[in-house]
């Protein structure tokens, strides 16, 4: 028996990632009888963001995301408050202003639940 672990980046790979176990199998595990398994790294974790009226962290954030400093998917801003909708929207993410007051706190916080899970 051989045990290996390999890892490989696939940026320039040219098997799609669909149909690398398959074109393995075929051209080299039927006839080296091999068994074997095939595991790729989790997708990029999502994140929501949830912010108020103040920019500075919302654009470190968005500036690191940008950059590929921070490898994650923001699929959403949510704010209650609509001043740093343009500056979202310019990085091409979908905000979404949700109002919060003291009396309407309960249903705010179900509708961003209810967001948070529709993406």
């Amino acid at each position: 028996m051989f045990f290996m672990r390999a890892a490989r980046e696939l940026d320039f790979f040219h098997i799609p990632k669909e149909e690398i176990k398959a074109r393995f199998t075929a051209e080299v595990g039927i006839e080296f009888q091999m068994k074997f398994s095939l595991y790729f790294n989790s997708p990029k974790p999502r994140m929501a963001i949830f912010v108020s009226k103040l920019s500075h962290c919302l654009f470190d954030i968005l500036g690191r995301h940008h950059s590929g400093q921070l490898e994650v998917d923001i699929p959403l801003v949510v704010s209650n408050h609509t001043d740093l909708k343009g500056i979202v929207e310019a990085f091409g993410i979908p905000f979404y202003h949700i109002q919060v007051t003291p009396s309407s706190k309960e249903v705010a916080e179900a509708t961003q639940f209810q967001l948070m899970e529709s993406y």
